[in-house]
């Protein structure tokens, strides 16, 4: 990515000064989303739109957003500081330029991290004991988007009262439709020296990758750190090759390259232009296509290929490419949380800790896991998606007293280790090196002793981490991105479509004996995913009801065989579902089409 920061101060201060009115757009406003996961919004009508110079209606949004967090932050203490950062969007550069002169008008000291992944800002924000930071991202949204993840001093996204909180000032803001043109006018014409900005950007950059890095091995490694990374290299007998299509992902301007490097892994990189998008954001489907071709060519060449990951803008998600059986495949969301779940839970077993161990997940998470999981005795709990949300069922569970390793979203393939409060895909890297490669006191990794408590060995022809995929349960689960897990749905209360589908799931069940008898269905279990709260039903949830809807499928012997679930979309009119189903395949079939047909009824 090419920028020019002089060229964007000039555009922005233009931006600022032009026009006098006080009035607010509040059509932009309507056409935000605004939402605890985070806001969002296109910079201009086109949603492709590469410009690197914002829209005057999203720079007085920005505006908007920022001094409510000001405010909010300086309730908590009167002369805050915070880390920037943001991902490889194109209006990325303008809107840092923008908060960071914003910022400083309001009194808040602000260090500067620049390109990066929302993990290393957050870890940058806790290790540091700042207090918060905001970052410019719109997800997996298309390029022409941008927008907001803002976070206090533990380095995880505002809670949801505190995202109602923001949310609240900035509607009402617009509601007034008074406008900035005094801060406008103050923020253009302060002192700012562009050559200044630069430099501190590029050693206050150099703090967040050391400080991310940091937290990293700590979390991973533990007191080994380094110690860690030089055993793992030495444990190669052939030099792997790991290959990484970063689609302009700002994962490029951390410390991946250098770690993995470090770790004794040889990596190949192909779109490696920061901000340069050769496919679609999302790192689903065919996006996954140019990695997988590249990694069958490097296994019919007969190169010793260990995996891949295809990240996505933000750099919090990233989905696994493994050769199996001599095939590069992309491995879905929930296998990819499971594999991480296996070697956490497996390498804390084996340090036989008093505490009982737990997991916290969201409530599409496949049961897979429960399953992968019963040899360690691992208690799993659910909460509704959205990270938030999953992270504060983590603590719940450590509040208990017991011990979290990783909690996640296994429908959206997040895992966050222990200490962590984002999902991240090189923490599910080292997380599965330190599986497979380190050695305990008796010469063996835990992989190993995992293989043998089932009583099977190690394939000479298999890499190690295809040997970790061959242990997952066969399970067939609804992909939270396919075409099949969305549901346009007419104009209606989320509420009431629910009752309308638990009404006609119970007619269904009582007048079809033999559909659910013939999968050895005995029995409807509903729960509500609120939050962090499980709320039996049917019915019993409160108001709005914008949870998540989960029915799990039991046996006569009370066993989950699997579930149907459901959650309404905050921010469009489509419902996502998923199907979880451990057992026949045409079985799983029969159960989706079921309930996509009782939720279609169900909005009539």
């Amino acid at each position: 990515m090419q920028i020019d920061w002089n060229q964007l101060w000039d555009s922005l201060k233009l931006q600022l000064t032009k026009g006098s009115s006080e009035n607010l757009n509040k059509d932009f406003l309507n056409r935000c989303v605004l939402s605890a996961s985070g806001l969002r919004f296109i910079h201009s009508g086109d949603e492709e739109d590469l410009n690197q110079t914002p829209h005057a209606d999203s720079v007085d949004f920005a505006i908007c957003v920022i001094r409510a967090f000001a405010k909010m932050l300086k309730e908590k203490n009167a002369t805050p500081t915070i880390w920037l950062g943001m991902d490889a969007r194109p209006t990325g550069p303008s809107f840092l330029l923008l908060a960071e002169r914003l910022l400083t008008y309001e009194g808040i000291q602000v260090k500067l991290m620049g390109h990066g992944p929302i993990p290393e800002v957050m870890a940058a924000t806790h290790q540091n004991k700042l207090d918060g930071f905001c970052y410019f991202t719109a997800s997996h949204n298309p390029a022409g988007h941008n927008g907001f993840k803002l976070g206090f001093s533990d380095g995880a996204v505002l809670n949801r009262e505190a995202s109602a909180e923001l949310i609240h000032e900035i509607q009402a803001v617009y509601k007034t439709g008074q406008g900035f043109t005094s801060i406008k006018s103050s923020i253009a014409t302060s002192e700012f020296e562009v050559s200044e900005f630069l430099n501190r950007l590029e050693l206050e950059k150099k703090e967040s990758l050391n400080r991310y890095e940091s937290f990293a091995l700590s979390t991973v490694a533990q007191e080994r750190g380094h110690d860690w990374v030089v055993g793992v290299a030495k444990s190669w007998t052939e030099k792997p090759l790991f290959l990484i299509d970063m689609n302009g992902s700002s994962r490029l301007e951390s410390i991946d390259l250098t770690l993995l490097g470090e770790l004794g892994l040889e990596v190949e990189l192909i779109n490696d232009e920061l901000g340069t998008f050769a496919h679609a954001i999302v790192p689903e489907g065919k996006s996954l296509e140019p990695l997988q071709k590249l990694m069958q060519q490097r296994l019919d060449e007969g190169r010793l290929v260990l995996g891949g990951l295809v990240p996505d803008c933000d750099g919090d998600r990233g989905n696994l490419i493994l050769p199996i059986s001599g095939k590069a495949c992309a491995l879905k969301a929930q296998e990819t949380f499971a594999l991480c779940a296996l070697a956490e839970f497996s390498t804390a077993f084996e340090a036989k800790s008093e505490k009982p161990l737990a997991c916290g997940a969201n409530g599409p998470t496949s049961l897979r896991i429960e399953k992968l999981l019963e040899p360690y005795g691992v208690k799993v709990e659910r909460a509704e998606v959205g990270e938030a949300n999953v992270l504060a069922k983590a603590q719940e569970l450590r509040d208990q007293g017991c011990w979290v390793p990783i909690s996640g979203e296994g429908s959206n393939g997040g895992n966050i280790l222990d200490g962590g409060t984002v999902r991240d895909p090189l923490m599910t890297l080292l997380s599965l090196l330190k599986f497979t490669q380190t050695k305990g006191d008796d010469s063996k990794t835990a992989l190993e002793k995992c293989l043998e408590r089932d009583n099977q060995e190690m394939k000479a022809d298999c890499s190690a981490w295809e040997t970790c995929f061959q242990l997952l349960p066969s399970w067939e689960t609804t992909d939270a991105f396919e075409g099949e897990a969305l549901m346009p749905v007419p104009k209606i209360e989320h509420e009431v479509l629910k009752q309308n589908y638990e009404k006609e799931l119970a007619n269904h069940y009582q007048n079809n004996q033999d559909f659910w008898s013939s999968k050895g269905i005995a029995k409807l279990s509903y729960f509500s995913n609120e939050g962090t709260k499980n709320i039996a039903g049917p019915g019993n949830r409160p108001a709005p009801g914008k949870g998540g809807l989960q029915i799990f499928l039991l046996n006569s012997e009370n066993q989950k065989m699997g579930f149907l679930w459901m959650r309404g979309s905050g921010t469009e009119p489509v419902f996502r579902l998923v199907v979880d189903w451990g057992g026949d395949k045409t079985h799983y079939r029969e159960l989706l089409d079921l309930h996509r047909e009782l939720i279609l009824k169900s909005t009539s």
